[in-house]
């Protein structure tokens, strides 16, 4: 996973996104999840931790939560 700010053409303005990639590091198109964006951790624990955004699926958003935690 990566979290960075990143440019984003149809708002205009820069978010910050999360980014899942495979164990191997190679992004792959397409993956399973679309980016979150203005993406913000709502809770963490030592087990896990919760990013909440947005989920933009051609040009409809999705409010959405992730539960990351390690396997």
């Amino acid at each position: 996973m990566r979290i960075e700010e990143t440019r984003d053409d149809e708002l205009r303005r820069y978010v910050r996104t999360a980014k899942l990639f495979p164990l191997d590091g190679l992004p792959r198109t397409p993956f399973a999840l679309p980016q979150l964006h203005d993406v913000r951790v709502i809770g963490m624990s030592q087990q896990a931790f919760t990013l909440a955004g947005v989920e933009r699926v051609d040009t409809v958003e999705y409010a959405q939560s992730w539960l990351v935690s390690s396997a």
